[in-house]
């Protein structure tokens, strides 16, 4: 990435000098070619009334205009009826009373069209760009206004000057070059400093997300400025820091399935073999703590099956319209005999029927997952109501224990999290059934949140879509 970089911003600074290079020689080349034709245009005007008062055919003084003008070339020139051009000899003195052009002392130059050939005629100067070696050349014509004796009648005598349109000399070409040159080296300095800014952090997000990849979560960006990079490599950290917990959090979260599996295990177990080796007194007794341990472990088994289902997506909510009072009454009433045998007391108030759009079976399983935790933390009453609430019904859930700490609250309904602070009559301390409260009420389109209660405890609020009003017939 470093070096296609440095070859991208060095191509794009090459590109600029060239282009501004190409754009100003074109400009100039424009400037120049007018300034060429203004300056031929004012010179020959000039020369036509000074040799219009002196002999023509003189070369020596031609030869001298021409120099002290810096023209390439100046010509005596005769133009006939037909347009065409001549461009006399110099340096051959005639008798006056001969006509100045012949047939053996003249080449022909050009021939005008007939619309240059009458602006000639009217005094203007005749301009016309041509190339020549590489560069422009102006050559300009200008009628003498001679007598017509000295030319014959059938002809008019002109001047003809020819001058290279430079733009850029040697020099400036040599400057320019070097200047280009400079202008690389720089580009090519400044690229590669540029290009190592740039991916110095690049390579450092690289190298610690390979080493997240490899298990090391605690490999951090070292992270400098506001900038795009900056922000990935703090998103980069916060993915380490949120993997890190999440390690920590399957860790404990084995652990504490381990203990809950082998407790139950290790029971059944012994009761087994005591009952096989007829060391039992009471089988009865026997057989109940068997069969709440497999109610222990069924349960735990069930938790962790929603989770995988939630985990899949393949978790099935049948959704309806029903009064979620008697529902929510129903489940309550369903945990009463548990909360009894903790001396608890278990109530519930309904504001009245309110119909509900859910799922009503894992509404239950909700309901009955936050009582349940909530009588394992209720010092004496845990109270259940519903009531509407806007466009959602909202049922709380509410104990008078030792309450959640402020620093667990937000997490409470996390997957796989555990309280610092456990209950006292807690048999499933997994963090399991409150992470599937969040994950089916998410999914009948509800929330559920946690908050400290006034006198303390905890109160859970469920928040359950309203189902539709039935359109009264028109």
């Amino acid at each position: 990435m470093q070096r296609r970089l440095i070859v991208a911003l060095v191509g794009v600074a090459l590109a600029s000098v060239l282009l501004v290079g190409a754009g100003v020689l074109i400009l100039a080349q424009i400037g120049a070619r007018a300034q060429t034709e203004s300056k031929i245009d004012q010179d020959l005007g000039a020369l036509a009334e000074l040799m219009a008062s002196s002999r023509p055919g003189d070369g020596r003084s031609q030869e001298g205009l021409r120099g002290s003008l810096n023209l390439d070339r100046l010509d005596l020139v005769a133009v006939d009826s037909q347009g065409n051009v001549y461009r006399l000899e110099p340096g051959r003195g005639r008798p006056r009373e001969r006509p100045l052009l012949d047939d053996h002392d003249a080449s022909l130059v050009l021939t005008l069209e007939s619309d240059a050939f009458e602006r000639f005629r009217g005094g203007e100067t005749i301009l016309e760009d041509r190339p020549r070696g590489g560069l422009t050349t102006v050559t300009g014509l200008r009628m003498i206004n001679y007598d017509p004796s000295e030319v014959g009648y059938e002809r008019t005598l002109g001047l003809m000057a020819t001058k290279s349109v430079v733009t850029v000399g040697r020099d400036g070409k040599l400057w320019f070059a070097l200047s280009a040159a400079t202008v690389v080296g720089l580009s090519v300095a400044v690229a590669w400093l540029l290009a190592r800014r740039l991916t110095k952090p690049i390579l450092a997000i690289e190298q610690v997300t390979a080493s997240i990849a490899a298990g090391d979560f605690t490999a951090r960006v070292g992270v400098e400025g506001n900038d795009e990079l900056a922000g990935l490599g703090r998103s980069v950290n916060r993915m380490a820091a949120d993997l890190a917990r999440s390690k920590a959090l399957d860790q404990q979260f084995l652990m504490s399935v381990s203990h809950d599996l082998r407790t139950p295990l290790t029971a059944i177990a012994g009761y087994a073999e005591a009952l096989s080796d007829g060391a039992v007194d009471d089988p009865i007794h026997a057989g109940n703590v068997i069969g709440n341990h497999a109610d222990r472990l069924e349960r735990l088994v069930g938790d962790l099956l929603d989770l995988a289902k939630l985990d899949a997506n393949r978790f099935q909510l049948h959704l309806q319209a029903f009064d979620i009072g008697v529902a929510v009454g129903r489940t309550v009433a369903g945990l009463v005999p548990s909360a009894e045998r903790f001396g608890l007391e278990l109530t519930f108030a309904s504001s009245g029927p309110l119909m509900a759009q859910a799922d009503p079976d894992r509404l239950a399983q909700v309901v009955a997952n936050v009582v349940d935790n909530a009588i394992k933390f209720a010092r004496s009453h845990v109270a259940t109501s519903v009531s509407p609430n806007g466009t959602h019904a909202l049922i709380e859930i509410s104990d008078d224990g030792p309450g959640i700490l402020p620093e667990d609250l937000p997490h409470v309904f996390e997957r796989l999290y555990v309280s610092s602070s456990q209950p006292t009559r807690a048999e499933n301390p997994n963090g399991m059934g409150l992470a599937i409260v969040r994950e089916l009420t998410t999914a009948m389109g509800g929330s559920v949140a946690a908050s400290a209660g006034p006198d303390g405890g905890t109160i859970v609020t469920l928040r359950v879509p309203l189902a539709a009003p039935l359109l009264a017939p028109p």
